[in-house]
């Protein structure tokens, strides 16, 4: 863990901060006797759009015959109502 006083900190905080995200190595930040810790929440990842979604049941029956249903035939103006 680095330690550092907040005027250094001041003048290169992108750069410590790209380094505590890439690797994970919290900095510890020293003020008038006082500490205080830069570190990355790893914890915290939110989870995709994907992972979010509600789990359905949408299918009725059994999903390994649904390659055998057969759907009608398009047959143009007829099929257009």
């Amino acid at each position: 863990m680095d330690d550092m006083t907040l005027t250094t900190l001041r003048k290169s905080l992108f750069r410590v901060a790209d380094r505590v995200l890439a690797t994970g190595a919290p900095v510890r930040i020293r003020r008038a006797g006082r500490v205080l810790t830069l570190s990355a929440d790893a914890a915290r990842k939110v989870p995709s759009r994907l992972a979010r979604l509600k789990r359905r049941k949408l299918i009725a029956g059994d999903p390994g015959t649904l390659w055998k249903v057969r759907t009608a035939k398009w047959r143009g103006r007829a099929n257009a109502g």
